[in-house]
């Protein structure tokens, strides 16, 4: 049996039967780490047929999480995300502001990259829930295509990896990480300001550097 939903998939998991009760285990818990679910979250399950099951998430307001709407929202907060030349000018929070010794090892880590990247400053939705992280559109398109697929992201620190999901909408144009980042994000640690740059060391492969 696999689980699906809007954030990617899918994830298999074992159906065992116990009396008269059904369990879904050995891959329940990646489901439930990749998706950041939280005690009072309601599931509804739709079997699709060919052993997959559908499933929509809402939070403990009776909402459904709508991975593209948090994006959409964050649209113009994510497309003003200083370079590391403006990052202490235009930080929104002082707790965000970068100070010179850290820019001054961005600046360092950027001049002697010689691979493709990206860079991000962690927002609140970054770092909490939905856990979403916008990529930029033509970094996006000329790396990781229009379609939805998975990517590896590997900690520079810890050398610890995380296979996180990736789509693309096509009628908003907005590129994200959704399933896998929540996990990657707490794993690491991140937090509100911190500046990650995301190095493309191979197919659908990134190393992350986190200042």
């Amino acid at each position: 049996m696999v689980l699906k939903c809007e954030s990617g998939g899918p994830w298999p998991v074992r159906v065992v039967k116990t009396g008269n009760d059904v369990f879904l285990r050995h891959g329940w818990q990646e489901f439930v780490q990749d998706n950041s679910l939280q005690e009072n979250n309601f599931l509804f399950f739709t079997y699709d047929g060919n052993a997959e099951l559908a499933v929509q998430i809402f939070e403990d307001t009776g909402l459904e999480r709508d991975y593209s709407a948090a994006a959409s929202e964050t649209h113009q907060e994510d497309d003003a995300s200083p370079r590391v030349q403006n990052l202490g000018r235009e930080a929104r929070d002082p707790k965000e502001e970068i100070n010179g010794d850290r820019e001054e090892r961005i600046r360092s880590f950027l001049s002697s990259c010689g691979n493709d990247l990206f860079e991000k400053q962690m927002r609140r939705h970054n770092v909490a829930n939905p856990f979403t992280l916008r990529i930029p559109l033509e970094f996006a398109e000329e790396h990781l295509g229009r379609n939805k697929t998975v990517v590896r992201l590997i900690s520079a620190k810890s050398q610890k990896s995380c296979k996180v999901n990736y789509t693309y909408n096509v009628r908003n144009k907005q590129c994200t990480f959704v399933g896998g980042w929540g996990k990657f994000a707490r794993r690491n640690n991140l937090k509100i300001g911190n500046f990650c740059i995301f190095e493309l060391v191979g197919e659908r492969t990134f190393r992350v550097f986190v200042f």
